[in-house]
């Protein structure tokens, strides 16, 4: 009998919480709430500056078993890193800040660090930038697999928003494919927003990405390019954006039926931003009755 997939639900704390960035305490807080509540499996963090909240952070985890990835996204963008730079220069020092920011993923109890790459540098330059983000993330594999750390790559759009490298599903899986031929701890951060974006039909993009996935973050975006809100603003579910309940179970049940999942637990987000003068709990209780809801229908 086939092993059935263990969904693991997670929680995007920076962009759930996002008005409390910057108050660690804050932060560590609300992971020892979460650890107590019991509902979430695994948590995704921002780079957490102060040692001991970075231990206190690692003991309330590892105590409850809930697993960590850190996001390095507010790295790359406070420090302009681009690890799929043209210039030599600027990609070594892209991959010589991750690195660095290695050994505090790591105090925090993290198993995984997630990134994005650098804007996309036009169609003449693409082999190169390919070629250059494949050097940058074997080099951050490397440094990281002796922590036991996986590293993800999360693709944005690359024409209707964020204009990034990476990129459509098929060039992301070329990349991670090369660099996984020796690197097994490289995986795919998918995200349905900039699959949208990407005007990828998601179900069929995720066929794809499967082997190398994982985690899925639901996200949400207007996809009509007239819009004031196209783009990926990490809106609410519903209209005026794609993702509505409906659509949200078709993803999930594509990504039951792939059955290439069953070897580890997946672990699923809900990407909503709670901006300055929401009432993040507020937002954090809508997801989180929106994954509930989700993963029981899907669970069967």
């Amino acid at each position: 009998m086939e092993k059935p997939i263990e969904f693991l639900p997670t929680i995007l704390m920076p962009e759930i919480y996002r008005p409390f960035t910057g108050d660690e305490s804050f932060f560590v807080s609300k992971i020892e709430e979460i650890a107590e509540e019991g509902f979430y499996r695994g948590i995704e963090i921002a780079n957490i500056h102060d040692k001991e909240k970075r231990k206190r952070i690692q003991e309330v985890t590892s105590a409850s078993e809930l697993i960590v990835t850190q996001w390095m996204t507010a790295i790359i963008t406070e420090h302009g890193l681009n690890l799929s730079a043209i210039d030599e220069k600027a990609r070594q020092h892209a991959v010589d800040e991750i690195l660095r920011n290695i050994e505090w993923a790591n105090e925090a109890g993290a198993s995984n660090i997630a990134l994005v790459t650098g804007q996309d540098p036009g169609e003449e330059l693409r082999i190169k930038a390919g070629e250059n983000l494949v050097k940058s993330l074997s080099s951050i594999c490397a440094e990281a697999a002796p922590y036991g750390i996986e590293v993800l790559v999360e693709p944005l759009d690359r024409h209707a928003h964020k204009k990034m490298f990476l990129g459509p599903t098929e060039d992301t899986y070329k990349i991670l494919s090369t660099v996984k031929n020796n690197h097994p701890n490289i995986g795919f951060a998918f995200d349905t927003a900039h699959a949208a974006l990407n005007e990828e039909e998601i179900e069929t993009a995720i066929e794809l990405a499967g082997p190398l996935m994982g985690q899925l973050h639901l996200s949400n975006a207007v996809l009509n390019p007239v819009d004031p809100l196209y783009g990926d603003h990490h809106i609410p579910l519903g209209a005026p954006g794609f993702l509505t309940y409906e659509k949200a179970l078709s993803i999930m049940q594509k990504v039951k039926s792939q059955g290439l999942f069953a070897a580890k637990p997946f672990r699923i987000s809900v990407e909503v931003r709670t901006n300055e003068h929401e009432n993040a709990h507020s937002t954090e209780l809508q997801t989180k009755q929106f994954l509930k809801r989700l993963l029981t229908e899907v669970r069967g």
